[in-house]
């Protein structure tokens, strides 16, 4: 079953609205804005800029393993896969280290960027090898048709 280009984007903007609204909710969101507001701008610009770079670094690894074994996917990609294992990060649960998102009503901003990498590592990981299997399931279920047509 194939779902439409209109309803995967809705579905996408329905889980993320789902996702900042319970993030937002849990968390003392003038308090994190007041310590947002607080900081020094530079340093936050710079923080950005790391992150956005090592991110596609990150993903740019990734597609020249894949590349070695004749996978050849877009860096854009591999890029959003990164994100999105950044982004269910920040709402699942580490369980090796006992890291909660939401431990008690005094959340701090820090505690929100403070993932453990491994567990994005795992989460990012967990999704690639998905897809990939899920591709590769696919090209040789199309070239078994392929040859029995022939």
């Amino acid at each position: 079953m194939r779902i439409s280009r209109p309803v995967r984007i809705a579905l996408q903007v329905l889980v993320s609205g789902g996702v900042l609204a319970y993030l937002i909710w849990q968390i003392d969101l003038r308090q994190t804005l007041d310590l947002i507001g607080s900081s020094n701008g530079w340093y936050l610009l710079a923080s950005y800029v790391i992150f956005l770079v090592t991110t596609v670094g990150m993903a740019w690894r990734w597609k020249a393993l894949l590349a070695s074994k004749g996978i050849h996917e877009p860096l854009s990609w591999l890029t959003k896969l990164y994100f999105v294992g950044y982004a269910a990060g920040q709402v699942l649960i580490d369980s090796p280290s006992g890291w909660t998102p939401f431990p008690d009503a005094d959340l701090h901003f820090s505690t929100l960027v403070n993932i453990p990498e491994p567990a994005l590592g795992l989460i990012s990981g967990a999704i690639s090898l998905s897809l990939f299997v899920c591709r590769r399931f696919k090209q040789a279920s199309q070239a078994r048709l392929l040859r029995m047509k022939s």
